[in-house]
């Protein structure tokens, strides 16, 4: 048997506005890593079913995954479809045990107060599900909704008659089960933490990861942007040792992890009482910062000169900052050189 992955919008997308206005849900990263990427990681095959808005379809050139209802026409007989929701909580070990149940083969479907969280279904079951979610889709396309802020959008009902809820003793396993989807774009803040415990513990415990950024179009021959490489985390103590990583004023240096290239200046101050520091490939840190923990920075990001960084924040893949900032999610290539504070 042969599960596929298939993470998908939902109504709920309204909840994460500003962010998703141009942004499909499971794109929106939490910690470091989304939705897809977490999914894409634990996933047996890895890739699988996009279900997102048609006007952003364009952009996804980068992911390896595949876009829209028509990939279902595909499917072989003995494959299963996990359908799971793009604000699904950011936490592998709530995909690990999704996954699982799976495996063993038995259709379910889970539901939150606002909607399908996650289903295990069968090729048919799929292709009238996607078939569902396509006319939502379309009759919201053709309605201007998505553009539109004074306006609900309607509730996409995700009718399985056939498949029977999650059990209550198996819901019960699951980790993650009362946080369900999050609906709601300041739940993302209030997840960092979390997020970034569960992230680090999988990135220290599986192969290296790449980027595959949402919006970037691959080159036809090999690039070498910084985000390609293979992301392998080491603790401080160790990347000064074999990289050469200057010194710098931290409470506990077993708790801040480099990737590779990493630039940090001797009298940067390293506070990881709160929560770890991370910083992927090709992170610069200039003279004079202060960074706090939980935190995230992205590959081939810059930390200008005095900059402050507060726990609860991730800043994406070359990012620029500078000033001072707190409990902040960041898009790729986001620029803000100046002082002030977010």
């Amino acid at each position: 048997m042969n599960i596929v992955p298939v993470v998908f919008e939902d109504h709920g997308l309204a909840g994460m506005r500003p962010l998703a206005w141009s942004t499909p849900v499971f794109e929106i990263r939490c910690g470091m890593f989304n939705t897809r990427e977490r999914v894409d990681r634990v996933s047996p095959g890895g890739g699988g079913i996009l279900l997102g808005r048609s006007f952003l379809s364009g952009l996804n050139r980068a992911s390896g995954w595949v876009w829209g209802a028509e990939a279902f026409r595909k499917a072989k007989p003995d494959d299963r479809f996990l359908f799971l929701n793009g604000l699904l909580a950011p936490d592998f070990l709530l995909i690990n045990d999704l996954f699982r149940l799976a495996e063993g083969g038995d259709p379910f479907v889970w539901r939150d107060q606002a909607g399908l969280v996650a289903a295990l279904v069968d090729g048919r079951q799929a292709t009238q599900l996607a078939a569902d979610w396509t006319a939502w889709e379309e009759g919201c396309t053709a309605s201007g909704l998505w553009h539109d802020p004074l306006r609900a959008l309607p509730i996409w009902q995700a009718d399985l008659p056939d498949c029977p809820p999650l059990a209550e003793d198996k819901l019960a396993d699951l980790p993650g089960r009362q946080k369900g989807a999050p609906r709601f774009v300041w739940s993302i803040v209030t997840a960092t933490a979390r997020a970034l415990a569960g992230d680090l513990d999988h990135a220290l415990n599986h192969p290296p990861f790449r980027r595959e950024p949402f919006g970037i179009f691959p080159l036809d021959e090999k690039g070498d942007w910084v985000w390609e490489g293979e992301t392998r985390l080491r603790n401080l103590a160790e990347a000064m040792a074999t990289d050469g990583v200057d010194p710098a004023l931290a409470d506990n240096r077993g708790r801040v992890y480099c990737g590779s290239n990493v630039s940090l200046a001797p009298d940067t101050a390293l506070n990881t009482e709160s929560g770890p520091i991370i910083l992927d490939n090709g992170v610069t840190v200039m003279p004079h910062c202060y960074l706090e923990g939980p935190l995230y920075i992205g590959s081939g990001s810059l930390v200008k000169p005095g900059t402050r960084i507060h726990g609860e924040t991730s800043l994406g893949i070359v990012n620029r900052v500078a000033g001072e900032i707190g409990e902040s999610t960041f898009g790729d290539f986001a620029n803000k050189q100046h002082e002030g504070f977010i």
